[in-house]
């Protein structure tokens, strides 16, 4: 039995779908699970959802001839190697953990970025890693033109005010958090990762 669980980040809303059985549900609790919206409040909130995501078992290996982009051949260390490939009705990401021999999500996105299918296979901290990675591409696709950047930077909040540390994985963001929340009273750490910046109408982040 599937169940339906809907989160707000940056003033955004996106609905997870997945069955009820799922080992997603333990995990989003811990890291989703600060920015959860109340059953209560849910219905109220349909028409302003981004977008929703079903995890699902039945999406086919995508058409070799559809791919646009590849990073097989330079991936970054930490990070996933994804294909894009483009139809006339869908976005469609394929995702591989560096040291999986199996593809371990196939994801399709709506020309409109409102709707998403995904299927996971491999180990369960496999399919953990890469249903972040998707979830920050459906975040990324729907929010972008609204206002709303998804950044790969560490973040620190002092004194009313945020400090992103931007650069490329293992040069130090998280290190540099590190060594303001040992020197600095008052410092809090925002996101280790991903954080999001979005613009209030009046220019205010």
């Amino acid at each position: 039995m599937p169940i339906q669980t809907t989160y707000q980040v940056a003033r955004h809303l996106f609905r997870v779908t997945a069955s009820s059985d799922s080992f997603l549900w333990e995990r989003m609790g811990e890291c989703y699970g600060p920015f959860e919206i109340p059953l209560d409040s849910d219905a109220q909130c349909g028409s302003r959802v981004a977008f929703d995501v079903e995890v699902c078992d039945d999406i086919k290996e995508f058409c070799s001839s559809d791919i646009v982009f590849t990073n097989k051949d330079k991936v970054e260390p930490g990070f996933m190697e994804i294909s894009v490939f483009k139809t006339e009705t869908e976005h469609q990401f394929e995702l591989r953990y560096p040291d999986s021999e199996l593809v371990n999500g196939r994801l399709s996105v709506s020309k409109d970025y409102k709707k998403a299918r995904f299927s996971l296979s491999g180990s369960r901290g496999h399919q953990w890693y890469t249903f972040n990675s998707g979830m920050n591409i459906c975040f990324l696709m729907a929010t972008t033109s609204l206002d709303t950047l998804l950044i790969h930077a560490s973040c620190v909040s002092y004194q009313g005010k945020a400090y992103l540390f931007l650069g490329k994985s293992g040069t130090g963001k998280s290190t540099h958090s590190r060594m303001w929340l040992n020197a600095l009273e008052g410092v809090e750490l925002m996101n280790d990762d991903h954080p999001v910046v979005r613009l209030d109408e009046d220019g205010t982040p």
